[in-house]
């Protein structure tokens, strides 16, 4: 069997379910973890190793982290290799430089492996190519279980729903939209809990 044989093995066995959620977003995506876990014990059926790298680049005025993800043939030394990139934030609240690298690190490797291994994130939030900045959608209504855990953690942290209404000039709690839900859901996140 061939590097591509093995390849379209892969391709056609790997399964990635999302497990992971993301309480910002509101989706479910899958991690570079999850994959590289997924394709270990498949790699030694095929007799195959992956190998992830990084490199920074320069594109313009941006900085990027570039990753190769290379399927390696133990058998032939036959080597496919797909690149992914990602696109490191000046700066991130809360995240020291190499966090802000490491989790970019982590965006681009997902690429990578998505595109070697034929996996789709076209649902994922973050499924376009960072080159690109997706264009601003309108906000959507929250529905009633983000305003569940919006006013279970305006308890915990002692805030007040009705001050929330008012700080977005709402009617109520159910006019608020998806944008100032995750804006409020953030700025609780960050206040300590009440005493």
């Amino acid at each position: 069997m061939g590097i591509y044989e093995k390849l379209l093995t892969l391709q056609a066995k790997l399964k990635v379910p999302k497990g992971q959620y993301s309480d910002f977003g509101g989706y479910y995506y899958r991690s570079c973890e999850d994959i590289t876990e997924a394709a270990k014990p498949l790699l030694l059926e095929v007799k195959a190793v992956l190998l992830l790298t990084d490199e920074i680049v320069v594109i313009g005025n941006r900085t990027y982290v570039k990753a190769v993800a290379k399927l390696i043939d133990t058998e032939s030394d036959g080597v496919v290799e797909v690149d992914g990139y990602a696109r490191e934030d000046e700066s991130q609240k809360g995240k020291d430089v190499a966090q802000i690298t490491g989790s970019c690190s982590s965006y681009a490797r997902k690429y990578a492996l998505n595109g070697l291994f034929a996996l789709d994130d076209a649902k994922d939030a973050d499924a376009l190519p960072p080159v690109q900045q997706p264009a601003e959608k309108p906000a959507g209504k929250v529905t009633s279980h983000q305003l569940a855990q919006l006013q279970a953690l305006a308890k915990q942290k002692g805030v007040a729903v009705d001050s929330i209404v008012a700080g977005y000039k709402l009617n109520s709690l159910q006019d608020m939209d998806t944008k100032q839900w995750a804006q409020t859901m953030n700025s609780l996140r960050k206040r300590a809990d009440a005493q």
